[in-house]
């Protein structure tokens, strides 16, 4: 099953993720791992 775009009205597959470095107050983009 793939992720689907978070963004509003689009019905794309997910191509990244959003990582978070909590210690350093980062976020960052990561590519979709696979499944």
């Amino acid at each position: 099953m793939t992720r689907s775009c978070a963004r509003p009205g689009c019905g794309d597959p997910a191509t990244a993720t959003f990582g978070y470095d909590y210690a350093e107050r980062t976020v960052f983009l990561d590519p979709l791992a696979e499944e």
